[in-house]
């Protein structure tokens, strides 16, 4: 095999348009079982390390990454969703693509180690000088995975991806766990995030054995650049101003504040994108591929939706109501300032994912442009929020997040699927049911609390949760259009699972009803 044959089996997607409703749903799969465990993960780390170590100790790394995160978003310039995003891609162009990545993580780590001294004199905390350096060294490791990322990204791996992740994070956080019980404070945070970054590129490189050749010239990667250069100033965009509440609360707040909002903030995020990540990562390449073909485009769209409304908005619910509970059970009660923080976030989740979806659309039909404007007008509405909130202290600031969306949420879906295959209506219709169960699932909560008052966080969480889930359940089962997406989400399920090899070069029926339902793709 040559070495053009070899870079064809990395990032070719013939294969991948001929069978993309199974890999679709196998990748998603296989990917949400390795993020459970992920998730599992976060949640002993958190319960562990909020015991090990001080609010004190989260906010000084929380100050730093208030500031390292605003290039967060740009930190792969773009580049990594435009070599999904193009159907077709060659080797010199990659190669291309992975050497301007490389030097742009080499030229933040410079940038912050430059500014390290303005972070420690901005927040008047002379530790952050070292914690800056140390992080920001990450953005050189992140960028040896960026290019080797998008090619198994394009081919629908996401279990390959996960498995990376997981042990990433799993002996990142062993790290930590033994820094932190030797007394070694914010730096076992810190640590933690080298390391997790260090062991995923070598993770990706192991899995994806691509070698990334010399620079060329001439090789066409212009309108390559083009699309990451709007991809990368919306992520930039909104790095900066989602980074801003962070900066608000750390300069007038404190550590210890801005250390209790962070991790409130994290509690609720990590289970939702826990949850989210493995189908929004199939739906980027699987959308891509679909550019051409508009009725399937909006089938596959309303899958997704449907999916990520399904989880999001009755947890985001269940998480406002039971809030106290689990801050207690996770964190303790040296935490318990946090609660207000994490309802606000829990109300903030069970919104924003949904409507996130929009920009997928945007993406996924090379309209980076169009979302560089939708994502302007929402930075610029969030930071006139938190202008105003910050006169209401914290809770105003993270208030203003949940503001945003809600009256943003008509004009932004309306212009994200302006002339795309997927319309507001769509959204809608999509999304209504879960949206219903959930309704009615949180007012039954809200009379079980008050009938049924247990002190126990543990307890009040199991017995909401179960009687949580059986409303949800029974709803959804109730509404026909419901309950006609989860039965097929369930057969789909159960088809990619049990699917067999061939046998004396026969099909089985459920490969043979896996190709002809790959044809229409829901």
């Amino acid at each position: 095999m040559n070495r053009s044959e070899k870079f064809n089996q990395l990032a070719g997607s013939e294969i991948i348009r001929s069978n993309l409703k199974e890999k679709s749903i196998r990748g998603a799969l296989f990917m949400a079982g390795w993020s459970g465990i992920d998730f599992m993960l976060k949640m002993v780390t958190t319960f562990i390390l909020a015991r090990l170590l001080v609010p004190e100790d989260f906010g000084l790394v929380a100050m730093v990454t208030a500031v390292t995160g605003v290039l967060e978003g740009i930190r792969d310039l773009g580049l990594s969703t435009a070599t999904v995003q193009r159907n077709d891609i060659g080797h010199l162009q990659i190669s291309n693509l992975f050497w301007i990545n490389v030097s742009g993580g080499v030229l933040f780590f410079l940038f912050f180690c430059a500014i390290s001294m303005i972070i420690s004199w901005f927040y008047r905390e002379p530790r952050l000088v070292s914690v800056t350096i140390a992080i920001s060294t990450s953005f050189f490791w992140s960028s040896l995975a960026f290019q080797h990322e998008a090619l198994l990204t394009r081919q629908l791996k996401q279990g390959q991806l996960a498995i990376i992740r997981l042990s990433a994070n799993l002996l990142s956080t062993i790290a930590a766990v033994l820094l932190a019980i030797y007394q070694y404070g914010y730096w076992s945070l810190v640590w933690r995030e080298i390391i997790r970054n260090i062991l995923n590129s070598i993770g990706v490189w192991l899995y994806c054995p691509w070698i990334p050749g010399l620079p060329s010239k001439n090789v066409g990667i212009r309108e390559l650049l083009r699309f990451g250069r709007n991809l990368g100033a919306t992520n930039l965009l909104n790095s900066v101003i989602s980074r801003i509440d962070g900066l608000l609360i750390g300069k007038f707040f404190g550590p210890v504040v801005i250390g209790m909002y962070r991790q409130a903030y994290q509690l609720m995020t990590v289970p939702i994108d826990q949850l989210n990540q493995p189908i929004l990562n199939v739906a980027q390449p699987g959308l891509s591929r679909l550019q051409s073909d508009p009725d399937r485009y909006r089938r596959y769209y309303q899958k997704i939706l449907f999916f990520v409304s399904f989880t999001t908005i009755p947890i985001g619910l269940f998480s406002f109501i039971y809030s106290k509970e689990l801050v207690l059970l996770l964190l303790g009660e040296k935490w318990i300032e946090s609660t207000e923080f994490f309802r606000i976030f829990a109300l903030a989740s069970a919104i924003r994912p949904a409507i996130g979806t929009s920009g997928i659309v945007l993406i996924t039909c090379g309209k980076s442009s169009r979302f560089f404007l939708v994502s302007f007008v929402h930075s610029f509405v969030l930071c006139i929020f938190l202008i105003i909130g910050l006169q209401w202290g914290p809770v105003g600031v993270a208030i203003a997040h949940v503001m945003t969306s809600i009256v943003l949420m008509l004009p932004k879906l309306y212009y994200s699927f302006a002339k795309t295959p997927v319309s507001i209506g769509v959204f809608f219709k999509t999304m209504s049911s879960p949206f219903i169960a959930s309704i009615v699932m949180a007012i039954v909560l809200c009379i079980l609390c008050n009938f049924f008052i247990i002190k126990a966080p543990f307890k009040a969480l199991i017995l909401g949760g179960f009687v949580g889930a059986l409303v949800y359940i029974i709803v959804l089962i109730l509404l026909p259009i419901s309950r006609k997406e989860v039965i097929t989400l369930y057969k789909d399920a159960i088809l990619s699972i049990h699917k067999k090899k061939p046998i004396g070069g026969k099909k089985s029926p459920a490969q043979h009803r896996a190709m002809q339902e790959n044809k229409e793709l829901i």
